[in-house]
């Protein structure tokens, strides 16, 4: 090949630019290799520690919560019932009956012919509901056109659309100062008033823009010259009173836990028969606690349904076609509303089928009653040495996965050559943290009771880490000693807490294995800043050196055209 043609020119430009980067750049990406490598081990080193460091969270805690308080149930039967034991619970032993399950009190009314048209109870009816500690208040308006059939749609859709409102009083002119409270679902607020001498149109207007503009949860109105008061969420209840002055009482906007009816019942219309129609009230909360009770307000509606004031007080029992209640509720202890359990022998009611204040830290959820012929429940709370060991298995899985990533990459061998932690005094402290954490005795605890992992069947093996060596040795341990055991970790100076607070000073943004990386990656960063402008270099004289032999080129052209134009004059000099 021409050494001064274009290709020539070329490849000796690119051995030229070959050598250079050899040469010049080579070692450089060498050690920018082994700063990758290592900035890279210290990432897995530190995820692993992390995940370490949460599974010794829960191992080194001592509150109430700590995993070696769990607690598990055993019952004899699961038909009637299930149990759950928090941490807290006592390891003990129940005996149960389920004898009635909670039920939502149901009013009924009566079966009415459906096209029979009504037509004396034109205007407005209102009645009173109320469950527990809450009450809304009804109104359905009439217009004389009505069937039976679209008079119980209207009273089921008036209870279940429902928002708790309060109206006004016209009270003529108003003088006085204090301060209104506003409750809505437990947030309280209060404004303050002065109205001297104000009259009854001014006082409103000037009330709904100051509820409007201070109290949230509700809409202030002024609704035919009167106050109204709506709150937006059925679920919520109001209460408005007087912290200071008269105006709520004055006004008789003054009202405690007034919760829209929708939130407290549900209403049902349907049609027993094709020609009956029925409608029912279903309290939204079981028990005797929140039995439903109704009063009629004003308007002869509920009369008409078969909700007489006999049926409502005496709580007469009602059926296919009769108005009443579907389940008595004479007293608190003689209902078919409330949940009843034989507990050790004692009779036990609850307004739900979930009793979760009869053992400290147990629950009871009940699920279907019991006939004579049924054994009685038995129930055991226990430890939960499944769910610990399986705690304890995860610590040793994160344990092992760290010790051994920094113990092979500090190990040299034969086949994998020098390891990459090999030498870094970091590394090997951390590692010998874990050997001396993973096989002392702790210091500190009382002298008869557990005092190492390798006492309670956990084992330690430098090349691969802790192992459960003994199953039966470490179920036994938890099982009659969970409190020693969960010194070995959670003590002062037990494992998972002195392992916790060394890994403390390695992790974070200021810890050790941070300021390691952060090192290597400015050494990465400095040799790409080097490696970029040595490049750059060596481009620039590859081109310097094309341009001569470029040069070189032309005149070698130059004298190969004059030779060739004395050769044609016969001047035979070549």
């Amino acid at each position: 090949m021409d050494l001064l043609s274009t290709s020539g020119i070329n490849q000796l430009v690119d051995q030229f630019s070959s050598y250079e980067r050899y040469k010049q750049i080579t070692h450089l990406q060498t050690r920018k290799s082994k700063y990758s490598n290592l900035s890279s081990a210290w990432g897995t080193v530190r995820s692993n520690l992390t995940s370490l460091k949460t599974s010794l969270s829960k191992l080194k805690s001592t509150s109430t919560s700590s995993l070696f308080g769990a607690k598990k149930t055993d019952l004899s039967s699961s038909s009637f019932l299930t149990a759950t034991a928090q941490n807290g619970a006592t390891v003990s032993a129940y005996n149960l009956r389920v004898n009635q399950l909670a039920k939502n009190d149901l009013l009924v009314s009566s079966s009415l012919d459906s096209n029979t048209d009504v037509t004396t109870l034109s205007g407005t009816h209102k009645f009173k509901i109320t469950s527990g500690d809450y009450h809304g208040n009804v109104e359905v308006e009439l217009t004389g056109t009505e069937t039976n059939d679209t008079l119980m749609e209207k009273i089921a859709s008036a209870i279940n659309d429902d928002k708790a409102a309060v109206t006004s009083t016209d009270i003529g002119s108003f003088t006085g100062a204090g301060e209104l409270k506003f409750d809505v679902g437990g947030t309280e607020t209060s404004i303050s008033y002065d109205k001297t001498g104000q009259s009854y149109a001014d006082l409103v207007d000037d009330l709904v823009t100051q509820i409007n503009d201070n109290v949230s949860g509700v809409l202030a109105e002024n609704v035919d010259g009167n106050l109204q008061i709506t709150v937006s969420n059925s679920d919520k209840a109001l209460t408005i009173s007087d912290a200071s002055g008269s105006l709520a009482s004055n006004l008789g906007i003054n009202v405690t836990n007034e919760k829209g009816a929708s939130a407290i019942a549900t209403a049902s219309d349907f049609n027993p028969t094709t020609s009956k129609s029925k409608f029912s009230i279903s309290a939204d909360k079981s028990g005797y606690d929140n039995r439903l009770i109704i009063e009629n307000v004003s308007g002869g509606l509920l009369d008409h349904v078969g909700l007489t004031s006999a049926v409502l007080t005496g709580r007469e029992t009602g059926g296919d076609d009769d108005a009443g209640f579907m389940f008595s509720a004479t007293s608190e202890t003689d209902n078919a509303l409330n949940a009843k359990l034989l507990f050790n022998g004692i009779n036990i009611q609850r307004n739900d089928n979930t009793f979760d204040d009869l053992v400290k830290d147990v629950s009871f959820s009940l699920k279907a009653t019991m006939e004579d012929t049924d054994s009685d429940v038995n129930v055991a709370i226990t430890h939960d040495t499944d769910s610990i060991k399986s705690d304890i298995e995860s610590f040793i899985e994160s344990f092992n996965t760290s010790y051994t990533y920094i113990k092979n990459n500090y190990t040299s061998s034969e086949t994998a050559g020098r390891g990459l932690f090999t030498g870094d005094s970091v590394a090997l402290s951390l590692m010998r943290n874990f050997q001396v954490t993973a096989m002392q005795n702790i210091s500190g605890l009382e002298a008869n009771d557990y005092k190492s992992l390798r006492e309670i069947g956990i084992s330690f093996e430098p090349s691969t880490g802790l192992s459960i060596s003994d199953s039966s040795k470490l179920t036994t341990a938890l099982e009659d000693s969970s409190d020693q055991v969960a010194s070995i970790f959670n003590s002062d100076n037990g494992v998972a807490k002195s392992l916790y607070d060394t890994l403390e000073n390695y992790l974070g943004s200021n810890g050790t294995i941070s300021n390691i990386t952060n090192q290597y990656d400015n050494n990465i960063s400095y040799l790409n800043d080097k490696i970029t402008a040595t490049e750059e270099r060596i481009d620039k004289s590859a081109e310097v050196l094309r341009a001569k032999y470029q040069a070189m080129q032309t005149q070698y052209a130059t004298i190969l055209n004059s030779a060739n134009y004395i050769s044609s004059l016969g001047g035979g000099l070549f």
